[in-house]
């Protein structure tokens, strides 16, 4: 019996070597890892069992395989030919159905792979088909754009008429109508200085009240050479005082404290040669007590601006209700805050296409002065349409 060695880096590959030079009969004796390859001992059914058929046969067989399998402890019975023959063709089975699995398991693998991708596409053509059911006269090309507008949740009575302008326009591209009409939509407006007069701030907790006027103080001092004072009457919060000095002495400009609404009175009317920006308390929307005592303090003078800040992140309904809810008077202006922390800007088209209130400033961060902007409706635009601030 002539054994064949066959040596490969994996069985798969060893194998088809075994069926390609012995044929579809072919008896595996031994197999061994040897380093990195895998060792096979293979010869024909037919040889094994002419081979086992004398006793000398026998022998020799057996002292070949005893040598070649010492390692794996494999031993044959003699006096079995067809047993021993039986047992090499299992072992070739085996390896055959081993790598049989092998091979379905990397294609259930890719069939997964495919299913997720199919499930994608099916996903993104009903998406599609459904936006060009619900717009009349949407070309699919433009579908793209009106999904970026939906995922920075512009109102979509307002994306609508972006689209009829779309359907009609014979000149500009869709995102060049989209950049017009957004940047024709957004309400802005400067904030009015008077001396005497003080700004308020309010918002909920947490808006960036203190940063903000901080900000602005800043700039009105640095860049329009006028005096400025800040007040709070934020008498609630735990260490409000504190963080408003340390900002008050970055910008060196006069930090003044007024725990009740005559204190207040006296101190506006000790500063009227100043612009006077005033810290207030945040407050819940729901917390009437707070905003009744922010009402008291506003009561005891005769004029000032009221500021109503609102993080960009927020729905349309959420930030109607804090306008409401602060509304101790008609706003005179809007400050967007945390642009830099929001993944949605549609709020900037929202409010001012729902409501005749300027936006005045945006918040990009913590930096004093740097991260405030005066709200610039083609910068919005570019905004909203790329969906990031850089």
């Amino acid at each position: 019996m002539k054994l064949k060695k066959f040596v490969g880096r994996d069985m798969a590959s060893i194998l088809l070597k075994v069926k390609e030079t012995l044929g579809e009969d072919a008896v595996i004796i031994s197999s061994r890892k040897v380093g990195d390859n895998i060792e096979v001992l293979a010869a024909k059914e037919e040889e094994v069992v002419s081979k086992v058929s004398t006793t000398r046969g026998r022998l020799d067989l057996y002292d070949s395989l005893s040598r070649e399998t010492i390692d794996r402890k494999i031993s044959f019975d003699i006096s079995k030919k067809e047993e021993n023959a039986d047992f090499g063709k299992v072992i070739f089975e085996i390896e055959s159905l081993k790598e049989l699995i092998l091979r379905k398991s990397r294609i259930d693998e890719e069939m997964e792979k495919l299913r997720k991708e199919m499930d994608e596409i099916k996903k993104l053509v009903e998406k599609t088909a459904s936006t060009l059911v619900m717009i009349p006269g949407l070309k699919e090309d433009n579908v793209e754009l009106y999904n970026r507008l939906k995922e920075m949740e512009v109102d979509e009575t307002f994306i609508r008429r972006i689209y009829e302008r779309i359907t009609v326009e014979e000149i500009l591209s869709p995102d060049a109508v989209a950049f017009e009409m957004i940047s024709k939509a957004i309400r802005c407006g400067d904030i009015e200085l008077a001396k005497g007069v003080p700004i308020v701030f309010v918002g909920p907790t947490g808006v960036g009240k203190t940063t903000t006027i901080a900000k602005l103080s800043a700039l009105i001092k640095l860049y329009n050479g006028m005096d400025v004072a800040i007040v709070s009457i934020d008498v609630f919060r735990v260490g409000a005082m504190e963080q408003m000095k340390i900002y008050a002495d970055i910008v060196d400009i006069p930090l003044y404290v007024a725990e009740t609404p005559g204190e207040f009175k006296m101190l506006v009317e000790a500063l009227k040669d100043k612009i006077i920006f005033v810290d207030t308390a945040g407050a819940s929307p729901k917390d009437d007590a707070r905003i009744g005592e922010l009402k008291s303090f506003m009561t005891v003078i005769d004029s000032y601006k009221l500021i109503v800040l609102i993080p960009v992140y927020l729905r349309l309904k959420e930030a109607m209700r804090i306008i409401e809810r602060f509304s101790i008077k008609r706003p005179d202006g809007i400050i967007l805050t945390k642009v830099d922390e929001a993944d949605t800007y549609g709020l900037f088209v929202n409010l001012s296409i729902y409501l005749d209130i300027p936006l005045l400033f945006m918040t990009t961060g913590q930096r004093i002065p740097e991260d405030i902007e005066k709200i610039d409706p083609k910068r919005i635009a570019q905004i909203i349409l790329k969906g990031e601030i850089r």
